[in-house]
């Protein structure tokens, strides 16, 4: 049975309303855009990544992988990591240390990687090693990586080393990563976890390759994608539009409200837990930069946490952060953020070698 022609005027005229509401509100938003991040350009050089025999993906081996981000046609860090024989971020190759009577593995993303930084761990298991012999830290941190991935390089790793503690040095996004496999496609990477990502997390380059080409390369990218733009129509504004970002964003911070269940990076850390059982494990809760202005985490996991009897440490709550730590338009922090996470991080150490 069809509508009468009362139904259709009145669907009709609330269509209308809603595209009258709609596009002044979406707007107002782009001109006066509050606190909205400029889309970010990241770029890494080739090789960038490995995958190992147990499915562990590390940056390439015994290399220097470079990584830029660019904001507003401006570069916001470019920094090179240098690797060793793990695809650590660290400029020591990875052996069992006989001295030590604590070994410790840290285990996390880029923040644990110093992204946009340096690599602190490296520094300060070098500051520590001239006082403290009986301390070793290795370094397993990925970028872009989450507990699937923590999981597989602990899990490797321990087929060469010994470790008798494990810190998870992860942040609240971490939580709900999938494990993925990096595929370089025509110049770009994607971050492969069953179906091809439309869109690419990087560009590739060549690791010399000059700042003012890699700025060249932005400006092409951004032309070609607003040449998209201008022919998509309305069927690109929604993907595009700032109001929709924001009610997507929204609702996303509603279903985090809600959640009784664990997501899924809880699971990794059950198989963590399982593997190494002897082990004192960690998990060492880095504040995103939201989260550090917010003085709150997104979420809170710490039950589920410590119901593994894994260690807590909420560290947005035991020590001072601010954003003056965190680059101006990208989340990871930059040299002065790296450098007081790492003496937060070493005051626990210390403190907790003590128990």
């Amino acid at each position: 049975m069809g509508l009468d022609r009362k139904t259709i005027l009145n669907i009709t005229l609330l269509i209308f309303c809603l595209f009258l509401f709609f596009f002044p509100a979406n707007l107002f938003l782009q001109i006066f855009p509050d606190n909205q991040t400029p889309p970010r350009f990241l770029i890494w050089s080739h090789p960038t990544f490995e995958v190992d025999s147990y499915g562990a993906v590390t940056l390439a081996k015994n290399d220097s992988v470079r990584e830029v981000a660019v904001y507003n046609d401006k570069i916001e860090y470019d920094m090179f990591y240098k690797t060793n024989n793990f695809g650590s971020p660290d400029n020591l190759d990875y052996k069992n240390n006989d001295t030590a009577v604590r070994s410790y593995a840290f285990v996390g993303d880029s923040f644990a990687a110093g992204a946009g930084g340096y690599e602190w761990i490296s520094e300060l298991r070098d500051k520590l090693a001239a006082t403290r012999k009986d301390i070793a830290l290795y370094n397993f941190s990925l970028p872009g990586g989450g507990f699937f991935h923590f999981k597989k390089m602990l899990e490797s790793a321990s087929h060469k080393l010994h470790f008798t503690d494990i810190v998870i040095c992860a942040i609240t996004d971490d939580f709900c990563r999938r494990y993925w496999k990096p595929l370089t496609r025509d110049g770009k990477m994607y971050f492969y976890a069953g179906a091809l990502c439309s869109r690419a997390v990087a560009a590739i380059i060549e690791p010399d390759t000059s700042q003012a080409e890699i700025i060249r390369r932005v400006k092409k990218s951004e032309s070609a994608s607003l040449q998209g733009e201008a022919t998509g129509g309305v069927k690109r504004f929604p993907k595009e539009s700032v109001l929709f970002y924001w009610i997507h964003q929204a609702r996303l911070w509603l279903q985090h409200k809600k959640r009784t269940n664990p997501p899924i990076g809880f699971y990794p850390l059950e198989t963590i837990r399982a593997l190494f059982p002897k082990a004192r494990i960690y998990f060492f809760h880095l504040p995103q930069k939201n989260e550090a202005e917010m003085k709150a985490y997104e979420v809170d996991f710490q039950k589920h946490i410590e119901s593994l009897g894994i260690s807590y440490i909420p560290a947005l709550y035991e020590y001072p952060w601010d954003k003056s730590m965190f680059y101006e338009n990208d989340g990871h922090p930059n040299r002065y953020g790296y450098r007081q996470i790492a003496k937060y991080v070493e005051q626990w150490l210390l403190s907790n070698d003590k128990r």
